[in-house]
């Protein structure tokens, strides 16, 4: 429930332009530490889940060796082998042939994980992480810009259909309830925590509010604990429905958050005023 949205709270940062206002660059650094901090949750979910989840025929140790080399595998091809081939196919101006092997490496580092008894999700993950640090990041950006958006669409369609309806509507009151109570306690920590590390009230106020919601990363942690049998189905079900619930109404959280904001910063307000005031003797003449 930690989890903000990524897509959704950068969407609406571009579309206002508020990338690089200081709620933008805030919100934007702690939206990076969460995806960052995916990697160990992911990781420790089957530890969560118990001996279970791998072979008991293998000792301990063995298995932490073999999640250990496979994890070094997916660094030694996403820094240098992956970079590597995709300079060759650059250099051959074949451009199938690169958006290929990225793809390509991605699911191999998602076998890999899944094979070390992790999550695809976190195969995924370190081999965008590897790719976003090479020198060829940007033109795997724009390679990848035309599919983006579909696959989002997908993802976002997938979670809509694991959405039991029923359960809603059978009590609608208690995911209400749910919801309310988790955007609020991410209110309030995330208000107090901006003011710890020395924003106004305003600003953080603009932050709070704006990543109150649940995240699309939330879905994948979620689903990873119910395939390791973490959690029951009840619990995945109410999980995936507060955190969707909570995302519809990220732009009326973020206005509200913008509509107190103004209302804490009383210097502002009289910036504004005054500079209305200009505007309006400037129109006529004075």
């Amino acid at each position: 429930m930690a989890m903000s949205s990524t897509a959704l709270v950068m969407e609406m940062l571009h579309d206002k332009g508020e990338v690089a206002s200081p709620h933008g660059s805030a919100a934007f650094g702690v939206l990076l530490m969460q995806d960052l901090a995916v990697v160990p949750m992911l990781a420790i979910i089957p530890i969560l889940a118990g001996p279970g989840t791998f072979s008991v025929s293998i000792p301990g140790w063995k298995q932490l060796t073999i999640i250990l080399g496979l994890l070094l595998l997916v660094f030694v091809f996403g820094k240098y082998i992956i970079p590597f081939a995709l300079e060759r196919l650059a250099h051959q101006r074949n451009r199938e042939g690169f958006v290929v092997v990225m793809m390509l490496a991605v699911f191999l580092a998602a076998w890999a994980m899944h094979r070390a008894g992790l999550s695809f999700a976190l195969g995924a993950f370190l081999m965008g992480v590897s790719l976003s640090v090479s020198r060829y990041s940007m033109q795997i950006e724009a390679y990848i810009e035309p599919y983006k958006g579909i696959l989002i669409g997908l993802f976002f369609v997938a979670v809509g259909m694991s959405i039991d309806l029923r359960s809603i509507i059978a009590s609608p009151l208690v995911f209400a309830e749910y919801a309310v109570v988790v955007i609020c306690i991410k209110i309030v920590v995330l208000f107090v925590l901006c003011l710890l590390f020395g924003m106004d009230r305003s600003l953080a106020t603009k932050i709070s509010f704006l990543l109150a919601q649940g995240g699309e990363f939330g879905f994948v942690l979620l689903g990873s604990a119910k395939l390791f049998s973490v959690i029951d189905n009840d619990t995945f079900v109410v999980g995936i429905e507060v955190i969707s619930v909570s995302m519809l109404f990220t732009p009326l959280m973020a206005k509200l958050g913008n509509f107190l904001a103004w209302h804490f910063n009383p210097k502002k307000k009289t910036e504004e005023i005054v500079s209305l005031t200009d505007e309006a003797n400037e129109s006529k003449g004075i």
